[in-house]
C-alpha cells in the first residue's frame, strides 16, 4: 500500500480514484450534529412521557387492564434511555465532499457546487454559532436550580460541537455541524491533507513537458532563433 493510501486510512472515509485521467478524491464523514441530537433527545422524552400518560389514563379508566398497563407504564418509565439511544443513532448523518485537481466540490441542497481551488481558500474549525447562547442558558438554569437547593446536570449540545467550514475568497461556507471536537478536528485535518495532495499533484503535472518545445527554456546569452 502506498504512503498516500495509508495517510487516507481511518475516518473520515476517503477514496482516491482516477476518472478520465484525472485524480478525484471523495471524503465521506459520518457524524452527528448538535441540532439533530437535541431533537432526538426531545423526541425520546416526549415518547416516554406520552407512553406514561397514556398508561395512567387507561389504568384509571380500564381497571381490568391495569396489570398489563402497569407493565407498560414501567417500561415507559425505564425506556427513555433506550429510546434516546435509538433516536440518536437514527439521527446520524453523512457529509460528502469531493476534490479534483482544479476544484473543491460540496453539496448545496441536492446540487453539487464546484469552487476553483486556484483561488485563496482553506478549511477551518469554528466554535458553533449557538455556543454562547447555550452557555448563557445553562448558567441561568444552574443559578435557578441552586436557589431552589437543587443540583441538576445540564446536557450540552452546541458547546461540545464545532462547525467544519470552507473559507473561500474570504467567505465562510459551512460544510457540517459536527458533535465532538476531536471528530470535527479529524475532518478538517483530512480535508486539508486532500487539498495539499491535490495541490502537489496539479503542480507536478504542470512541470511535465507535453511537447519538445515545452522542454526548451531560453537561456541568457543563448543562440538567437
Amino acid at each position: 500500500m502506498s504512503t498516500i493510501h495509508r495517510a487516507f486510512e481511518g475516518e473520515p472515509r476517503t477514496e482516491l480514484v482516477e476518472i478520465d485521467g484525472q485524480a478525484v478524491i471523495t471524503v465521506t464523514a459520518e457524524h452527528q450534529s448538535p441540532t439533530k441530537l437535541q431533537e432526538a433527545d426531545e423526541k425520546a422524552r416526549d415518547w416516554s412521557w406520552g407512553l406514561m400518560a397514556g398508561s395512567l389514563f387507561y389504568i384509571f379508566n380500564e381497571p381490568q387492564l391495569s396489570a398489563g398497563l402497569g407493565v407498560l407504564f414501567g417500561a415507559a418509565l425505564l425506556g427513555r434511555i433506550p429510546l434516546q439511544m435509538f433516536f440518536r443513532e437514527t439521527s446520524r448523518q453523512a457529509t460528502t465532499v469531493r476534490f479534483t485537481e482544479s476544484n473543491f466540490e460540496m453539496m448545496n441542497g441536492e446540487v453539487w457546487t464546484a469552487y476553483d481551488r486556484n483561488h485563496p481558500h482553506r478549511f477551518i474549525l469554528l466554535e458553533h454559532d449557538q455556543t454562547r447562547a447555550e452557555n448563557d442558558e445553562l448558567e441561568y438554569q444552574r443559578q435557578r436550580a441552586s436557589l431552589n437547593g437543587q443540583a441538576r446536570r445540564m446536557r450540552r449540545y452546541f458547546s461540545d460541537s464545532c462547525i467544519v467550514a470552507f473559507e473561500y475568497l474570504g467567505q465562510r461556507l459551512d460544510i457540517a455541524e459536527v458533535q465532538g471536537r476531536k471528530r470535527a478536528a479529524a475532518f478538517v485535518a483530512r480535508l486539508t491533507l486532500c487539498d495539499e495532495y491535490m495541490n502537489g499533484l496539479a503542480s507536478s503535472r504542470r512541470r511535465i513537458p507535453l511537447t519538445p518545445a515545452d522542454e526548451w527554456r531560453e537561456q541568457t546569452g543563448g543562440l538567437p532563433q
